[in-house]
């Protein structure tokens, strides 16, 4: 009896590949496979082995070996909006303000393996600065630092085995609506059994609008002043007015009236 797997190296049998069997006897074989890229780009690795013997039908047998895998999904919360970007192209993207703050969402996911040594790093672009304390973990990864030269983030975990999410905050510089946009944020994750991984969000940070002036006048506002050229005339009429008035209605004494009737 013979078995053969063109994929594997190492095949080893007991009793030796080739033996024959008694009745009710078997064959053991093993065998390694080196896992290649084109195994991780797969997800899987798919390996078929088949036994033959004289006068009997070829049979196979095949086994899927789910492989390492670590991804990660980068999102943040400005809200959307439809912007024209600088190539007059219209598009519906996260919006910021200069000076507001976004929150950055970095959702991981593992494969069926368990992995070691991962690390998260995001690296902030210009025009965005790092809130301080804002970074969170999950519970196999912990933020280690901010590298303000290099303008990156970094989360470690010793082991990952489950899907998890950390995030963090950047607050939008003035001045950035100048930069070429949208700003771009890069998160990539890797692990010694992975390859890297990595995936991009972008802000937009539109012009600031200009501060509306009053237009200049030459109306002059008054103030309540008043001028004596144009208020004297009118005083003085109003002063006769009350004389005039006195004159009528003011009773006249009655030792003037005496004197007048002994005229």
């Amino acid at each position: 009896m013979t078995v053969s797997d063109p994929k594997v190296s190492n095949l080893v049998c007991v009793p030796a590949n080739g033996s024959s069997l008694a009745p009710g006897a078997k064959l053991t074989c093993t065998a390694t496979h080196t896992v290649t890229q084109a195994d991780i780009d797969a997800g899987s690795y798919l390996n078929t082995a088949c036994v033959s013997a004289t006068g009997a039908t070829v049979a196979c047998d095949g086994a899927e070996v789910i492989g390492a895998a670590l991804t990660v999904i980068k999102t943040n919360n400005a809200p959307l909006v439809i912007v024209t970007l600088p190539d007059n192209t219209k598009s519906s993207i996260p919006t910021a303000i200069e000076g507001s703050t976004v929150t950055y969402t970095l959702d991981y996911t593992v494969g069926n393996a368990d992995l070691t040594n991962g690390v998260i790093t995001d690296l902030l672009p210009a025009g965005l600065t790092f809130v301080v304390g804002s970074a969170t973990g999950s519970g196999e990864f912990h933020f280690v630092s901010f590298n303000s030269a290099t303008r990156t983030l970094t989360w470690t975990a010793a082991n990952v085995t489950a899907d998890g999410t950390v995030t963090y905050k950047a607050k939008v510089d003035a001045g950035a609506a100048k930069l070429k946009q949208p700003l771009r944020n890069v998160a990539t994750i890797d692990s010694t059994q992975t390859a890297p991984d990595s995936d991009t969000s972008d802000v937009f940070v539109p012009v600031p609008p200009k501060v509306q002036t009053a237009p200049p006048t030459d109306v002059e506002t008054t103030t309540g002043s008043s001028h004596p050229g144009n208020s004297l005339p009118l005083v003085l009429a109003i002063f006769g007015v009350i004389l005039l008035t006195v004159g009528f209605v003011t009773p006249i004494p009655a030792t003037a009236r005496r004197r007048n009737r002994q005229r």
